[in-house]
Order: C-alpha cells, then structure tokens, then sequence
C-alpha cells in the first residue's frame, strides 16, 4: 500500500509547485492533466477563477493569443478548463497567461449610427438565441497491482460523461439564462451497480439594466471570491468601476452539489477597478455569515482581494478572515501574496506566499484547523516564442519538518524544426530523507486544425519506499465539421507493482 500510495502522492508534489501568478488582468497558470479536450490548470477561485468564465489564453504576458477556454468547475486551487473554440496546443507542464475575459473594464459608451442602431434592433427582435457548447466522451482505465501486501488485483474502470454550456438571450423580459452542468456514469469491476453523478455548476437567470444587476438560481458570484456557489439572488449595483451589491441564499450540498436547505447564508460586498494606459487596479472586500439548520455553529468570515499592475511589475493579494466562535477572535484563515517583478524586457521575478488554515464548521471545538505556510520564489525569461522558467519552494505544516520544491521547464511551442514543438520540465521534492524526482518531456505539432501530441513522463521516490514509473502519452485532436471537434488520447504507464492503460475518445460541438 505504501508503494501505491507513492502513485497518489504525485498530484501533491506537482502542486508544491505553484503558479507564479500575475495581477487583476492576468495570471500565469501550468498545465498539469490533460484529458482530451479538458485540461487541468493549477488556479481556482482563490485566484479569481470561476466556474462558467471565459479565459483569453496568450504564449505570454503580452504574447500570442492562443485562443479561449471555458472554466468547467473550479476548486480553491484547481480549475478544469475546456477549448471555447478551436484548439491550441497545449502541454501537461506547459506556463500559460490567461486574462479573464470580465476582467476588462468597459470602454465609455460611443455614440450609435442609425444604421448600427437598426442592426442592433433587427437582432434583438430576432428572438431567443443560443451559444455554448456541448461535450460527450469516454474514458476507459485498466490497472494492475502486484504489490506483494495486497497480491495481484486487476481492475477496469470506465466512465461516460455528457457536458453542456449554454447561454440563451433575448428571452422574454431581457432575461439572460446560463447553464453549465455535467452528467457523467461510472462503471468498475469492482462495483455492482454504475456510480452515477449529476452535478449542476450554474443554472440562473439573469438581467442586466442601467447599471443593475440581477441573479436568480445557481450561480457563482464573480464580484468577490470568497462566498462560492449560491442557489439564490444575487443583486448589484454598478459596474466593474464601481460597484456594491448582496446575495442571499442557501450553499449547495458539498458531497453531491445538490440543492439543500441547511446551510442558509448572505454576503455584502463592494467591488472597485480601474484600467488605464499603464496602471490597472481591481479589489473586492465582503462580509459573508452561513446560519446552519442542523445544530452547527454559526460562522462569520470577511474577504478583501486587490490586483495591482503599473507597467510590467504587478502584485495581488487575498486575506480571508474567520471568527473562531469558540473563542470569539477574528483568525487569518487564507493570506495569498504574489507578485511579478521585471528585471528587464525578457526577466520577470515572480515571488508568491500562502497561507493557510481552513475553518471547519463540523468540528466541535478547534475550528480553525491545521496551519499550512508556502512560499516559492522563481524566474521567468522569455526568448523568442518561447520561454524557460525555474523556481524554487518550501513548505511548512504546523511544527513538522519542512519540505523543498525546486523546479524548471521550457516550452517553445513552434520551432523552426519542421514545426515542431518542444516542452519540458523537471521537479525534484525532499522532505527529510524522502525525495521524489517528477520529469516530462514533449513533442507537438500542428497541421492546420489538426493537433498531434506525444509526451513522457518519468516519477521516481526514494524514502520510505522507492517506486520509479514511466508514462507514455499520444493525443490527437481534429475537426469533423467546422463547429465540431473531436479528440482521442492513449496513456501507458509502466511501473514496479502497478501498471495501468487509458483511452480517452470524445467531441464537442460548439454552437
């Protein structure tokens, strides 16, 4: 079991590496799964990710625009991210920059032509319209064990997923209606009946008009970061200028996302920005209580986010701060500073620290649980279209030992090597007499729409137990028609007492 356990341990590793993040219009984000059209980043709603935003994917700050993507769902610290359009290469391991799109404050008005405003009129008269998009696919996963604690098992694992995205406008009221919801069956040999799962990230009606705005169903609120997802209203106004506004609800199911009632809760919130020529500025402060039903005390807790870029150097912060109702003080829950610092046209510093400390409401005392510090200091210099990267990062758990992360890779998506593209990248994790040794190398190329993928990627732990696995990955992704896509993906990874296969085949249509 310990040799297995050194398997699961790898999602922990890569995440000691963390994002060198850039302010309120953009944030550097790597890529650490991919299957088929979804990818993984490793940055959620701690900074500023949402479920259901659209992202502007660049090579780089002031790069290429690669394309967009569409947030799928989205954890504190993780994010599933799907193609909005066509596909662009992507990497496990790859440094991306993306800019959400709602980041962007509006232009003043300009005044309308006449014959701009009897366009506009024909649209709007045109009835109900519909985007988005839709997704089904399958993954399939055998694995073999022959680890001598637990003798030889093999199993099969296969899962099909439905998802849709849709957004429908001019309906009656000028009523907006968003969708992202994901339904998905699995199947395993060591299961009687399939699991199955439906889980619903938005369904909500919305409105916007002279400077309100209007929310109604399931939704996650993009004014301020620290609530999470509602099924209630929610009711702003102003702009992304200027802004105040409050929502009032119930907090989903956290097992199954379902609706429930226990967990009434309201929040209060102001949000402000600014973007100039040079200087962009963003921050949003609130004030959230969840009243539980079921016997639970009840908790209070505040945030306040701020993003700041004056030319190339930027810096972020988010606090989080929970009154411990056991001993009635206000406890730092969540403190995440990052900041990007030029050293010229093609260096950046990038220095981060977090923070954390959760507040568990089903404990009976000791809300506030164990403390976590992470701090990580790294380089970036672009060349070309590509780029190199090294950092390096410690970790702190309460009083025991601490843990290092040093950690490099390059990326030059397009070369002038019959237009391959080339991606690496290494992290070496010790902690006391334990390490681990995480390596992936990359080899892409595009023809027109199409995308061919071929990666590495080698694991190594030396301490309590030493496992060493090698992992063989080939992708394809293609169009059928000009909105629809599909994609197809082959994993084999080898490695002492675990072995394991994976297909992946899929498409979406975007409409």
């Amino acid at each position: 079991m310990k040799r297995l356990a050194a398997f699961v341990a790898l999602p922990i590793i890569l995440s000691l590496v963390g994002p060198a993040a850039h302010a309120q219009q953009g944030l550097d984000v790597v890529v650490e799964f991919i299957a088929g059209s979804n990818l993984y980043i490793n940055a959620g709603t701690e900074s500023g990710i949402s479920a259901d935003d659209t992202l502007l994917v660049y090579t780089e700050a002031n790069g290429v625009l690669l394309g967009e993507i569409v947030v799928v769902s989205a954890t504190r610290e993780r994010a599933v991210v799907a193609f909005a359009g066509s596909p662009f290469q992507a990497t496990r391991g790859k440094g991306l920059y993306v800019v959400p799109k709602h980041a962007f404050v509006a232009p003043p008005p300009q005044p309308v032509a006449p014959a701009e405003r009897q366009r506009l009129r024909r649209s709007s008269e045109a009835g109900m319209q519909i985007s988005g998009r839709l997704s089904l696919d399958v993954n399939a996963l055998q694995t073999w064990s022959t680890a001598p604690e637990i003798g030889s098992t093999e199993r099969t694992f296969t899962t099909p997923t439905a998802r849709l995205r849709a957004t429908l406008t001019h309906l009656p009221g000028d009523l907006r209606l968003q969708v992202n919801m994901r339904a998905s069956s699995r199947y395993s040999s060591g299961l009687v009946q399939p699991d199955q799962s439906f889980r619903v990230y938005q369904a909500s009606l919305a409105r916007d008009w002279k400077g309100v705005q209007f929310q109604l169903g399931r939704f996650y609120n993009r004014y301020e970061t620290y609530s999470g997802y509602w099924d209630g209203m929610l009711l702003h106004f102003g702009g992304d200028g200027i802004g105040i506004g409050s929502a009032v609800g119930f907090q989903p199911a956290t097992s199954n996302q379902r609706f429930s009632d226990q967990l009434p809760k309201y929040t209060v919130f102001v949000n402000a920005g600014h973007r100039g020529r040079s200087v962009r500025y963003a921050t949003d402060l609130s004030f959230h209580e969840i009243r539980p039903r079921n016997g639970l005390r009840n908790h209070m807790y505040a945030g306040w986010s701020q993003r700041l870029q004056v030319g190339g150097f930027q810096l972020s912060q988010n606090i989080q701060v929970d009154r411990d109702e056991t001993t009635r003080k206000w406890v730092v829950t969540q403190l995440l500073a990052r900041s990007a610092i030029p050293l010229g046209r093609w260096v950046s510093l990038q220095v981060r620290y977090a923070l954390r400390q959760p507040y568990s409401m089903t404990l009976l005392d000791n809300l506030i649980t164990t403390r976590r510090d992470q701090g990580s200091v790294g380089l970036r210099v672009w060349l070309g279209n590509g780029s190199l990267g090294a950092d390096a990062t410690v970790n702190q758990v309460r009083d025991e030992s601490r843990s290092y992360t040093y950690a490099g890779s390059f990326s030059f998506p397009n070369t002038a090597i019959l237009g391959l593209g080339f991606s690496s990248s290494i992290s070496y994790w010790v902690l006391e007499d334990r390490k681990a040794v995480y390596l992936s190398g990359a080899l892409s190329r595009t023809f027109g729409r199409v995308h061919l993928q071929a990666s590495y990627y080698r694991y190594q732990t030396d301490g309590i137990t030493t496992v060493l696995a090698h992992t063989g990955d080939l992708s394809l992704t293609f169009p059928l028609t000009k909105r629809l896509y599909s994609s197809l993906q082959g994993r084999i990874q080898r490695g002492e007492n675990l072995e394991s296969n994976f297909l992946f085949g899929g498409f979406w249509l975007n409409f």
